[in-house]
């Protein structure tokens, strides 16, 4: 997943960004650290680049909804809470995989 997210953001020039990733409370952990070990082409610059981690909604609930006790460490990650995402709930790019169905057994 780091290679793929690096790849992608090595053609990306913007000062901040929304990171949406269903496990992003575990991938998120460390990511700095882990991305320095990647070549400088693909690395992201911590000072210059502030990425916002969130867990899309519907992905949510199955990370404790924050009324149970230890639940509220994943406040942090929720989009209700993040500025500039509106009301977005991060699922679009999974809303066209039943399309995509028939074909996932020929690729």
């Amino acid at each position: 997943m780091d290679f793929v997210f690096l790849s992608a953001f090595s053609h990306f020039r913007s000062p901040w960004a929304i990171v949406s990733y269903d496990i992003t409370c575990q991938w998120s952990k460390h990511f700095w650290d882990r991305i320095r070990e990647f070549p400088p082409h693909l690395q992201v610059d911590s000072a210059s680049m502030e990425l916002n981690f969130v867990i899309p909604k519907f992905h949510f609930a199955a990370h404790g909804t924050g009324d149970e006790a230890g639940d509220t460490e994943h406040a942090p990650y929720s989009f209700n809470y993040k500025p500039g995402v509106g009301r977005e709930d991060g699922e679009g790019i999974e809303r066209c995989w039943v399309d995509a169905d028939g074909a996932a057994r020929s690729t």
